[in-house]
């Protein structure tokens, strides 16, 4: 019993100090652009999500949440994880038209300056497909994906 209660504490101290680690990574303009964003949110992992922008991951209402930033710590998208009664009546009704026998992955509600959509992961044989709908629940893009897990 004491191993797992030293590896538990081990992993969390591991995980505390990558977090911490990361932080220390990120361009001080990203994190106060991130803090004053997102000012509740106390625990965040930091990465990149290519050469130009960071992701910060974190949980926030209950949900799990990524905003982007770019390299100058301007914001440029969140993605909250969301289920399938929290999407509009339209997409709702869409996917039970489409998409009535297929399984459905990941949903999630995506905010930028620009606009806000809903996009919805769709196992489609061997291939998932990404469905991506407005805020009012119409279909604005359709783009086949990488293969079903």
């Amino acid at each position: 019993m004491s191993k797992i209660i030293k590896l538990t504490a081990l992993l969390t101290l591991t995980l505390l100090f990558t977090n911490r680690s990361n932080a220390q990574k990120v361009n001080p303009k990203v994190r106060e652009a991130f803090h004053q964003k997102f000012p509740a949110v106390s625990t965040v992992h930091w990465g990149k999500e290519n050469a130009h922008e960071y992701e910060a991951e974190f949980h926030m209402n209950g949900q799990t949440v990524s905003a982007n930033f770019n390299l100058n710590g301007t914001w440029m998208e969140t993605e909250t994880d969301i289920n399938k009664k929290s999407l509009p009546v339209a997409v709702v009704e869409y996917l039970n038209k489409h998409y009535s026998n297929k399984k459905l992955g990941e949903i999630a509600r995506t905010e930028s300056p620009k606009q806000t959509v809903y996009e919805v992961a769709v196992e489609k044989g061997e291939q998932n497909i990404t469905l991506i709908f407005s805020i009012d629940g119409k279909l604005i893009h359709k783009e086949a994906g990488g293969d079903a897990d």
